[in-house]
C-alpha cells in the first residue's frame, strides 16, 4: 500500500518522472557468467607470473652471435655460388680521372647572383610585426590605467566629489597623473566654511 501512495504522490507531483516505464537498464554480456570462471581463472595465472621471465637466453648468447651471424652468411654465400660481392668494372680506376675530366671541361662560370630583396625583405617583416604587435597590443588594452586614460579629467573629478566614500586611493596614486590637481571642495564644504 505504500507503494501505491508514494506513486500516486510522484504522478501528482511529477507528472514527467512518474511517466518514464520502470525496467532493469542494467544488463551482463551474454555469455558472462558461462566464462567468468575460466576468466578468473587465467587472471589469477597471469598475475601469479607476474615478476618472473618464462624466456631464457642460452650462456653467452650475445657474446657468440656476432661470429654465429658471419660464419651463417659466408656458409650461404658459399652454398648459393655467388660469392662476388661488389666488384669494380675493368680499368675502373684507370679510365676514371680521363672520365672526370671530359665531363668538366668545357662548361661555363656559373654567374653568381646577389639577392639584394632579401635585406629589404627581413627588414619588411621586422617592421610589420613590431606594428602590428603595438597595434593590437593597444587595441586591445585592457589596463586600469589606459581605461582611465580614455575617461576626461573633469569626469573623474565630478565622480569623486559625488561618490567620496568610493575613492580607493592607493589605486588613484597608483594611476593618476603627477601634474593634475584635483578639487575636491563641494558646495557644501563651502557653505559651511
Amino acid at each position: 500500500m505504500n507503494n501505491r501512495v508514494e506513486d500516486r504522490y510522484l504522478a501528482e507531483e511529477a507528472p514527467l518522472l512518474a511517466g518514464i516505464p520502470k525496467h532493469q537498464v542494467f544488463t551482463t554480456p551474454e555469455g558472462y557468467f558461462e566464462n567468468l570462471e575460466r576468466q578468473i581463472n587465467r587472471n589469477v595465472l597471469l598475475e601469479s607470473l607476474r615478476g618472473q621471465t618464462p624466456f631464457e637466453l642460452p650462456e653467452a648468447y650475445f657474446s657468440q652471435l656476432e661470429a654465429q651471424l658471419v660464419a651463417r652468411t659466408k656458409l650461404e654465400t658459399t652454398l648459393s655460388g655467388t660469392n662476388e660481392g661488389f666488384s669494380v668494372p675493368p680499368a675502373y680506376f684507370a679510365t676514371a680521372q680521363n672520365r672526370i675530366l671530359q665531363k668538366t671541361t668545357g662548361l661555363q662560370d656559373a654567374k653568381i647572383l646577389r639577392f639584394n630583396f632579401a635585406k629589404y625583405a627581413a627588414a619588411a617583416c621586422i617592421l610589420l610585426t613590431t606594428f602590428a604587435g603595438g597595434y593590437f597590443n593597444v587595441a586591445h588594452n585592457t589596463s586600469v590605467t589606459y581605461q582611465l586614460s580614455k575617461v576626461p579629467a573633469k569626469e573623474i573629478e565630478r565622480y569623486l566629489t559625488q561618490h567620496p566614500e568610493n575613492i580607493d586611493v592607493p589605486m588613484l596614486l597608483e594611476n593618476i597623473d603627477e601634474d593634475f590637481d584635483f578639487d575636491f571642495t563641494t558646495p557644501e564644504v563651502e557653505t559651511l566654511n
